[in-house]
């Protein structure tokens, strides 16, 4: 049933202080393939049910006016087979400092995985948040550009850009809180497989996808999705580093279905 070939889910919980003070985060996704088998180029079976999750807690201080430098660090893992493995957990580490600039803040910091889909080392981040009005955002960085733009009342467009994907969406408010979204990406997702022969080898996921749907407050600080999502030019491969060119890709069909993404934040 290509209706059915393809299940994502995600949920995130997260505390964001006023100023300084702690914060925490933990999020779950899962990823649910309904075409099998999958099997790799070395006849290794991947399972068709991916999870990830990742907890971070951290710390932000206000040190001067508008000033502001962040820690955090984190622990997780993006597996078919999550924490069974050591060497398959995900541990993060970053520091950020956002400080005044002429018509937005400046964005430096660094940050780590050590299980980035393409390289084992620090990223450094630095970029500027140009902000000159509530309507208009325009973040500009190393490795990464987002637009934020609402030209119209209840309406707002954003774009993306990083070494992850691409992304555009548009979003329509009705009805008080509730809002219509139509969005487009280009994305890829990596996890370890139990199976792999060899050990620096992870399981990508490439694919575009189309989807439309409904947000709405559930509760107060809670934030419900659910979408209709129509995935194509989609391809899972073995490799080292999401840029490496695989010995061999496999096609996925296109395929639709609903999505559900559920996030709360106080």
């Amino acid at each position: 049933d290509d209706s059915e070939s393809y299940h994502s889910h995600q949920h995130s919980v997260t505390t964001m202080p006023a100023g300084s003070g702690l914060f925490l985060s933990a999020g779950y996704g899962q990823t649910k393939i309904k075409q099998e088998p999958l099997v790799l180029e070395d006849g290794v079976e991947v399972d068709n049910n991916l999870k990830s999750m990742l907890f971070q807690v951290g710390w932000a201080q206000a040190v001067t006016q508008g000033s502001t430098w962040s820690a955090q660090i984190g622990f997780g893992a993006n597996s078919d087979r999550p924490f069974e493995r050591s060497d398959d957990d995900a541990y993060t580490v970053s520091l950020m400092n956002l400080r005044p600039g002429t018509t937005g803040r400046w964005i430096l910091g660094a940050f780590y995985n050590s299980n980035f889909g393409f390289g084992d080392f620090p990223v450094p981040i630095i970029g500027y948040l140009y902000s000159p009005s509530k309507k208009f955002n325009l973040i500009v960085g190393a490795p990464f550009v987002r637009l934020s733009w609402g030209g119209f009342v209840g309406t707002r467009l954003t774009m993306g850009v990083s070494p992850g994907g691409a992304s555009a969406g548009l979003s329509q408010s009705v009805l008080g809180p509730f809002a219509i979204e139509a969005r487009w990406s280009w994305e890829v997702e990596n996890y370890f497989h139990e199976a792999r022969l060899d050990e620096d080898d992870q399981f990508y996921i490439q694919k575009q996808q189309a989807l439309i749907g409904l947000r709405a407050p559930v509760i107060p600080g809670g934030m419900l999705r659910i979408y209709y999502s129509y995935r194509y030019n989609s391809s899972y491969y073995q490799a080292e580093s999401q840029f490496d060119r695989p010995e061999q890709r496999f096609e996925l069909r296109d395929s639709g279905g609903l999505s559900t993404s559920l996030s709360l934040s106080y």
